[in-house]
């Protein structure tokens, strides 16, 4: 559905100024890192703050706290896995370097594979969204293999 929202087209350009303001400004102070915080910044500022309050006020017309409340929630799903994980890498104290790039390369997979089980188990336990994607994953899947 469309809803003809066309009246905010000042935010790419004012996300491309705060984004050369920022870098310049922060890289002065910090050199690469700071141009990159700088982007960071206005992405924060304009895709990540005004664009759903935007969209959910003039757009949808409800409030932007029901978006917001949804945002945090899944951000501290997200922290908590994260967390997880590093004390499960601190508390196992194992350096996947010690046996080359393959064993490496076999850590890196089986910590992903770790953190992204963790992650969609919590999501489908505490998020109404992460249960209706599996579902219809899983239909398609189902239709797939009838063919």
């Amino acid at each position: 559905m469309a809803y003809g929202l066309f009246y905010d087209t000042w935010a790419p350009i004012t996300e491309a100024a705060l984004n050369a303001g920022f870098s310049v400004l922060l890289g002065s102070f910090w050199g690469l890192n700071g141009v990159l915080r700088g982007t960071t910044l206005s992405i924060l500022i304009i895709v990540m703050i005004w664009k759903p309050y935007f969209l959910f006020s003039k757009g949808f017309r409800i409030s932007v706290w029901i978006y917001w409340k949804k945002v945090v929630a899944n951000r501290a799903i997200l922290l908590a896995i994260f967390a997880a994980m590093l004390l499960l890498n601190w508390w196992g104290n194992s350096n996947p370097t010690t046996y080359g790039w393959i064993g490496w390369l076999i850590y890196s997979l089986f910590v992903t594979g770790i953190f992204v089980f963790l992650l969609w188990g919590a999501m489908f336990a505490f998020t109404v969204g992460m249960r209706t994607l599996t579902v219809r994953i899983s239909c398609m899947v189902r239709n797939k293999l009838k063919w």
